[in-house]
């Protein structure tokens, strides 16, 4: 779900129809990390892939984003305190890197059987079972680090 609402934030954001959506959707993104640290569903753990996600939209152009969505006001920081907190969470995404260099992996592609019309009404998945609502984990972490890499890359260039 988050990976959708990343990248609609990427096109909608360009039509200014659209932007009481956009603001919910980096409220969204906000709270989850809030509240729930960037954890993957099935594993209950911090998650690069979602952090990563996240952060790429923070990252775009983060002090208009924040200020034009009054994030700063909702959580009460000031604009010094905007670049702190994302130093302080690439940190946090850098130290779940792997000795290759790649994160991950984590449970992520969500297929559900055939019969299912809403994803959001399935609870029994299976992580890697090939029949059924299955998760399948990023074995390779190429998703993931590809995902992680992007982001780290739009770090350096804010």
């Amino acid at each position: 779900k988050e990976y959708v609402i990343v990248e609609s934030i990427e096109v909608l954001e360009k039509f200014p129809k659209y932007k009481e959506n956009v603001k919910l959707a980096i409220i969204y993104l906000t709270d989850k990390r809030r509240e729930f640290n960037w954890t993957n569903d099935f594993t209950q753990e911090y998650s690069p892939f979602y952090a990563a996600l996240a952060l790429r939209i923070l990252l775009k152009d983060k002090h208009r984003l924040i200020k034009e969505h009054k994030i700063a006001e909702r959580y009460q920081i000031d604009d010094k305190c905007i670049s702190y907190l994302l130093d302080t969470e690439i940190e946090i995404l850098l130290n779940t890197q792997n000795k290759d260099g790649s994160f991950g992996p984590e449970p992520l592609m969500r297929i559900p059987r055939y019969d299912i019309i809403d994803i959001s009404e399935v609870e029994d998945w299976n992580i890697n079972v090939p029949h059924g609502n299955s998760v399948y984990t990023d074995n390779n972490r190429f998703f993931t680090t590809a995902t992680v890499y992007s982001t780290l890359l739009r770090f350096l260039e804010s």
